[in-house]
């Protein structure tokens, strides 16, 4: 039986969908769904106070990352004290999660050499799909499984865009971040405004 530990959300919901919840021995601190896994011990933490606003925030992180530091801290000890097999974690975004380097370095130092990475960097939905695949290959998970958990979330894609193809076609703005603006993974310029 593998031991799990995931760096980051969507890791931790790949995991739970693909039915090996109770695998997960370690979490991040964002990790909050499913809530039973709450009980799991967190193994990362921010280095920036995440109470301020978004443009404070923005500064922290800034400082934090000129300085060639990363913006969250791994508890290295608890890590090591685990033994995980196998840990997830994302290539997408230094500001998002711990970074694949800083995963990379820890496993290499600190964990058995045999303790399999994972990492997700999924830039389109069909991407967050191949992600899915990719954990269940990473878990030995039988591909018939796996195809019967996915095909249904692709077929729910398929039916979203063929009903919005008869819809008449509007504009949607999807705001992540306000101070400073940023939308849909992409950054804004800070003189457009929203009304």
């Amino acid at each position: 039986m593998k031991k799990i530990v995931t760096l980051i959300p969507s890791a931790t919901e790949i995991v739970a969908f693909l039915g090996k919840k109770d695998l997960i021995v370690g979490r991040s601190h964002e990790c909050d769904y499913p809530k039973d896994l709450n009980q799991i011990i967190e193994l990362t933490s921010a280095k920036i106070n995440v109470e301020g606003r978004s443009g404070e925030i923005h500064k922290q992180i800034n400082t934090i990352l000129e300085n060639s530091l990363s913006v969250y801290k791994v508890d290295v000890k608890e890590l090591k004290k685990l033994e995980p097999d196998v840990v997830i974690t994302q290539a997408h975004c230094e500001v998002c999660a711990v970074s694949l380097s800083e995963v990379e370095d820890i496993v290499t130092k600190h964990l058995n050499e045999k303790t399999k990475i994972i990492s997700l960097q999924p830039n389109t939905l069909g991407e967050v799909f191949d992600d899915i695949k990719k954990v269940a290959f990473g878990l030995n998970l039988d591909n018939k499984i796996t195809k019967s958990l996915i095909e249904p979330l692709e077929q729910r894609v398929k039916n979203i865009q063929f009903r919005s193809s008869k819809q008449k076609k509007r504009t949607i703005a999807c705001i992540e971040w306000i101070d400073p603006l940023m939308a849909a993974g992409n950054w804004i310029p800070e003189m457009v405004k929203i009304s």
